[in-house]
């Protein structure tokens, strides 16, 4: 036999576990257009998992499930900043006379709510990649089941 020649019976296929499907997460740093491709990958995956077997298919749906919270989170933290913004907008003047906008400090609190969902989106996917590679089925603690079983 060289080596080139498969054993009798040849190799058995490895199971696909789904973790892709979690690590997709990261292209949603690439500027511009990453955000757009982590929902088309993560949608085309769970899509696609029916073939790939019952442990790839549980991470693809709960993958989704988590990027769909993330960005329904991602909505809420907005709405936030946004009512924030025009309740505390106001223009003040100088004693010049000269008008001058005034920010508030409220705002630190969105930032600080999107720093911390953001953190809790990457913890989330090393955790779901990592467990998909040891082939156990990850769901993220804060995720809604939008898409069941």
């Amino acid at each position: 036999m060289t080596s080139y020649d498969q054993p009798q019976g040849g190799v058995p296929a490895t199971q696909s576990t789904g973790a892709f499907s979690w690590w997709s997460y990261f292209f949603s740093f690439v500027p511009f257009v990453g955000g757009l491709a982590y929902i088309i990958i993560v949608i085309v995956l769970f899509s696609q998992s029916r073939e790939r077997g019952e442990l790839a298919r549980g991470n693809a749906r709960n993958a989704l499930n988590w990027m769909l919270t993330f960005v329904l989170g991602g909505i809420v933290i907005s709405v936030i900043a946004i009512i924030i913004v025009f309740a505390t907008a106001s223009t003040t003047t100088t004693s010049t006379g000269v008008s001058a906008d005034s920010t508030s400090p409220l705002l630190f609190i969105p930032w600080l709510l999107g720093a911390i969902w953001g953190i809790v989106a990457i913890v989330f996917a090393i955790m779901g990649g990592l467990a998909a590679g040891r082939g156990q089925v990850y769901r993220a603690p804060a995720a809604i089941n939008f898409i069941k079983g």
